[in-house]
């Protein structure tokens, strides 16, 4: 196992991830011990919570679902108890592949003075639809703006995140929001965020994503940022 020389805990909010969550897991434990291994089963209806019990991962179960902003938090609580120094968060359905873990890793060592690292997609040859790929530089660039950080995939999810962030930044949003807000908070406490390069698989899953409402929700957040 890749030795990561801090106490290191992986969140993998998951909804309805029966078909891909156990080669999820199993990914992860080549990098980090099992029970370090957090899965937020946000109100799945399908065998995901079976599946993860029988893994050996610990398990957050939240009756309903809340949405991946609501499971985050979840999953930041119990790490934080469990007394981790960094966290990272990737999704279930394996469109992160949990071997780049040690990137995000070697990248803190050279960069201590980093807050969260973002596993950027953009160059890795990857087959994310046209219309995302769009909209993700259109969030970016904004990001980038706000921030005065260079962000080249504010939207990915793949990350890793230090302690001292999640006991400094508070989040409220729900839903996918969740992650451009901690992005926005952790910056304007001061957090510096860097990123590596990471591949992302696309084998014909559905966005959760509204791209009207989602859309929406992004503008009314960036400009309440600035009032906070």
């Amino acid at each position: 196992m890749f030795s990561t020389q801090l106490n290191l805990f992986v969140i993998i909010p998951a909804f309805n991830a029966e078909r891909t969550i156990a080669r999820v897991i199993h990914g992860c434990v080549s990098v980090v011990p099992r029970e370090n291994i957090i899965v937020v089963d946000d109100g799945s209806t399908d065998k995901t919570r079976n599946l993860v019990e029988q893994s050996g991962a610990t398990i957050i179960v939240h009756a309903n679902n809340r949405g991946k902003g609501a499971a985050l938090r979840s999953g930041f609580s119990a790490a934080l108890k469990y007394g981790c120094e960094a966290v990272i968060t990737l999704d279930a359905d394996l469109q992160h592949d949990p071997n780049c873990i040690v990137q995000f890793v070697e990248l803190l060592k050279k960069r201590e003075d980093l807050g969260i690292v973002i596993g950027s997609r953009w160059r890795s040859g990857t087959k994310m639809p046209l219309d995302r790929r769009f909209s993700n530089s259109i969030t970016s660039f904004l990001i980038s703006i706000r921030t005065g950080q260079r962000i080249p995939d504010s939207q990915s999810g793949y990350r890793l995140i230090k302690r001292a962030v999640l006991e400094k930044v508070v989040t409220y949003e729900d839903r996918f929001m969740a992650e451009t807000e901690l992005l926005l908070k952790a910056s304007s406490a001061g957090f510096k965020i860097g990123s590596v390069h990471i591949p992302t698989i696309y084998d014909g899953e559905s966005s959760h994503i509204n791209k009207f409402s989602d859309t929406v929700k992004f503008i009314s957040l960036y400009i309440r940022s600035y009032f906070w």
